[in-house]
């Protein structure tokens, strides 16, 4: 991650192995050589929208196929549920018959 150093004011590069919030990361500038530490800070950013479905409305389904044994189902955009289209009976011997 490039960060900018404090001393000289250069974008220099930070190594992060699996941070944890909080952590201290120490680094040493390519380009002033001085050695200074970067505070992790790791947030969430939630982006809300409406679901009409959730309060009584119906789902806004998109079509989708999945190929296998329950084609053709859709999923709602809105809320992500999601319901499988009729079982597909011969999918097995379908199956079976390409193998």
């Amino acid at each position: 991650m490039r960060v900018i150093c404090p001393y000289c004011s250069y974008e220099t590069e930070v190594e992060l192995e699996n941070p944890d919030d909080g952590d201290l990361i120490e680094s040493t500038c390519d380009h002033c050589e001085q050695v200074f530490v970067s505070c992790v800070s790791i947030s969430i950013d939630l982006e809300p929208h409406k679901a009409d479905c959730l309060n009584g409305a119906e789902h806004n389904k998109e079509p989708f196929t999945s190929g296998g044994m329950y084609p053709n189902g859709w999923r709602c955009i809105d809320c992500e549920h999601e319901e499988r289209g009729e079982f597909d009976n011969g999918y097995w011997a379908r199956i079976g018959a390409a193998v």
